[in-house]
């Protein structure tokens, strides 16, 4: 039997001086005997007995005390208008004392830490991905600029990618901020679960800037003629599986059914990336105004020597008005998906151009409150 005794002055010096063991004794009328110094920052309030919050002081003395100890488990000390603080205690009653011994457990420090980590790394390679964007979209600006000409004839569109760049990117990244502050000064109090959704929610906002900056470059690409157009014969369905399993969580999140079997069987001339970009940027379109339970199908078939392959949904529809303002540049339309989603009218203008460059038009049918279809045509 080991005799603690003999290292009873050491053992108590250290347990009053360790940040990892929480010591309190506490007489049943609340009045705080002793504390040690890792426990001492936790009590917010000049009564110390009133920063136990769960269980409360209360509810401890109403426990039975025969057995010594009355409470094990996870006790919540602080402040309900400040941050609070969660350790692992057992708590012990004898006559009208009760003794409160606690401590951070390892193992949620461990995967508090690993959290941190994981989100640190996915925030590094956001800057990263941004700051390559940023410095390519440069670049592209920098060559519309030396064509003083055509920037002349497209004022309008340079007018636009001001306008894009100054909303479009401000406002989600300023949300990503707002969250990676709220996130980095609350982290330790949160568990795992509003973590994860703090992460989630950050992802889907930077994927979803991403997205913009890449039509951004495909869009300036376009305009400068620095565009590579490869035509290959492609199977409309595989590209078409492609692009939709890449949207499965925007598609599952709104509870839309996705139907692209009409277009089975066909192959079509053009250059892969242009057909990927324009699918991508119609089913998206679809996808915000089509509401929970609704149907988008994709659909072809060949006549007067095109194909005309059709992005058909049962959303919202709109007038005859924002019709004729979807694909002039001059004007901008803007309207919120069924679930408030924003839009550029970028992704819409960039099929126009892409579509053009294969020789073929784009255009849309819609009624509102019965769907709208858009259809393009590519050539035999």
């Amino acid at each position: 039997m080991i005799n603690l005794n003999i290292w009873r002055k050491e053992l108590l010096s250290n347990l009053d001086r360790s940040s990892a063991f929480y010591i309190a004794l506490f007489k049943s009328d609340g009045t705080l005997i002793f504390s040690n110094r890792a426990i001492d920052p936790l009590f917010k309030t000049d009564e110390p007995v009133a920063s136990l919050i769960n269980p409360v002081f209360d509810d401890l003395l109403a426990k039975d005390y025969s057995n010594t100890l009355i409470f094990q488990g996870i006790l919540t000390i602080g402040d309900y208008n400040q941050l609070n603080s969660s350790i692992e205690a057992n708590i012990y009653r004898k006559d009208d004392e009760i003794l409160i011994l606690g401590e951070v457990c390892g193992e949620d420090l461990l995967r508090q830490n690993e959290e941190m980590h994981r989100l640190n790394s996915e925030v590094l390679n956001l800057q990263r991905s941004l700051l390559k964007e940023k410095r390519a979209l440069k670049s592209a600006l920098k060559s519309l600029s030396s064509a003083n000409e055509e920037l002349n004839q497209h004022v309008n569109d340079k007018n636009r990618f001001i306008s894009i760049l100054a909303h479009d990117l401000k406002g989600p990244m300023g949300g990503v901020n707002g969250l990676l502050k709220i996130l980095k000064r609350k982290l330790h109090s949160y568990d795992i679960d509003k973590i994860e959704y703090f992460v989630d929610t950050i992802h889907k906002t930077s994927l979803s800037t991403y997205n913009l900056l890449i039509d951004l470059l495909d869009w300036s690409r376009v305009q400068t003629g620095n565009v590579n157009f490869d035509p290959v014969s492609i199977k409309l369905y595989e590209t078409c599986k492609e692009v939709v399993d890449g949207l499965d969580d925007f598609i599952e999140n709104k509870g839309v059914i996705v139907d692209y079997s009409g277009i089975e069987g066909y192959s079509v001339t053009a250059d892969y990336n242009m057909m990927k970009t324009v699918l991508r940027n119609l089913i998206t379109n679809s996808l915000k105004y089509t509401k929970k339970g609704g149907t988008i199908s994709v659909l072809a078939d060949i006549s007067d020597g095109f194909y005309h392959i059709k992005v058909k949904d049962t959303g919202i529809g709109m007038d005859s008005e924002v019709k004729n303002s979807l694909f002039d540049p001059n004007k901008k339309v803007s309207i919120p998906g069924t679930e408030g989603e924003g839009g550029t009218g970028l992704g819409l203008m960039l099929c126009k151009e892409l579509v053009e460059k294969h020789g073929g038009k784009i255009w849309v049918e819609s009624v509102p409150d019965q769907g709208s279809s858009f259809i393009f045509t590519i050539p035999l």
